[in-house]
C-alpha cells in the first residue's frame, strides 16, 4: 500500500508537543528531561554536556548517559544510555532511562488520542538471554502498562490493564499483541505508537504500533490502570532483577542510542503515522 503523503498543514507546535528528547539540541533545552541512571535521579540538564559517568567499563569509557556522535552517521548527535553489569542499582534495577516527567505538561494524556515516536538503536548486548526494557509507560509502583521488551535478540510488546482502584501487581491482565520473528540488527529503528489510555472499554482505548513505517498491530481494548497518578514515558535501558531475571554475564555491557523521542498530543486525530515518524528521523 502506498504511504500517505504528509499534509502540509501538519506541524509540531508548543500546543501539541508534550515532551521532546532531541540529541541535536543542548541537554539544557530538553523537555523530556528526567533521568534514572547509575544511581542518579532528577533532571539531567544539571549535568551539562559532560553527562553522567560511572566506573570504567571494559572499553575504557565511563559514560553512562550523554550526547555522542552517531557511529553510523557522523553528522548527527545521539543520546547514549549505557549500563554495566556491576553498576549500582537505580530504583531497584540496572537502568539508564530518560524520563518525560510525570507532571503537567509532560505526562501522558488519559482518555485522549496521542502519539509517541522514537528513533532507537540497540548498540550492545542485544542478544542477551534475559529480559530488558527499551521503553515503557508507567503509572503506578508496579509493572508498566506498555513496554517494548528485548530478549534473545527479539523484540516484543506487552500491555497491561486493571480497572480496580486498588489494583495489585498480580491481578492485572497482561496482553502480548506482538513479538518479532527475527533477531534485531544493530541498525536504527523507528517506532511509532498511537494510543488512547484507559482501563475502561467505554472510553475507547486503543493502541497501534508501527516499525519503520510498517504497521505491527492495531488493538482496541483496555490499556493502563485506574489510578489518579499521572502516567509517564521512559526510554533507554532497564534490566530488572525480580522474577529470576538474572543478568546474562556473556554481555557485561548494554547500551542503546536514541536520536530523538517525541510525545505528541492529537485530540482531534489530525496527524498520521508518516508525519509523526518524520519528526524523529
Amino acid at each position: 500500500m502506498k504511504a500517505m503523503a504528509v499534509a502540509p498543514t501538519m506541524q509540531l507546535t508548543s500546543s501539541n508537543s508534550i515532551a521532546d528528547l532531541n540529541a541535536m539540541q543542548s541537554v539544557t533545552t530538553q523537555t523530556w528531561s528526567g533521568v534514572n541512571c547509575n544511581g542518579v535521579y532528577g533532571a539531567f540538564g544539571k549535568y551539562g554536556e559532560t553527562g553522567i559517568h560511572g566506573s570504567r567499563l571494559p572499553d575504557g569509557s565511563t559514560l553512562r548517559f550523554g550526547r555522542v556522535t552517531d557511529p553510523l552517521n557522523t553528522s548527527r548527535q545521539v543520546f547514549m544510555l549505557r549500563v554495566g553489569m556491576d553498576d549500582v542499582l537505580t530504583a531497584g534495577g540496572k537502568r539508564c532511562e530518560a524520563i518525560a516527567p510525570p507532571a503537567t505538561p509532560t505526562s501522558l494524556p488519559v482518555k485522549e488520542n496521542f502519539w509517541y515516536a522514537i528513533s532507537i538503536r540497540v548498540a550492545e548486548g542485544g542478544m542477551a538471554a534475559d529480559d530488558q526494557l527499551l521503553s515503557q509507560w508507567h503509572a503506578t509502583g508496579f509493572n508498566p502498562f506498555m513496554g517494548l521488551y528485548l530478549r534473545d535478540g527479539k523484540l516484543r510488546i506487552e500491555t497491561r490493564y486493571n480497572s480496580s482502584a486498588s489494583a495489585q501487581k498480580t491481578s492485572s491482565t497482561i496482553v502480548k499483541p506482538w513479538q518479532d520473528t527475527s533477531p534485531i540488527t544493530t541498525k536504527w529503528m523507528t517506532f511509532v505508537f498511537q494510543a488512547t489510555i484507559s482501563p475502561f472499554t467505554a472510553d475507547g482505548p486503543e493502541l497501534k504500533v508501527w516499525r519503520d513505517g510498517t504497521l505491527l498491530f492495531s488493538k482496541q481494548g483496555p490499556l493502563g490502570y485506574n489510578t489518579t497518578e499521572l502516567p509517564y514515558a521512559k526510554a533507554g535501558y532497564y534490566h530488572w532483577l525480580e522474577d529470576g531475571n538474572n543478568w546474562d554475564t556473556r554481555y557485561p555491557v548494554r547500551s542503546v542510542l536514541i536520536h530523538r523521542a517525541v510525545l505528541v498530543r492529537d485530540k482531534g486525530k489530525v496527524f498520521n503515522e508518516e508525519f509523526v515518524r518524520s519528526l524523529v528521523q
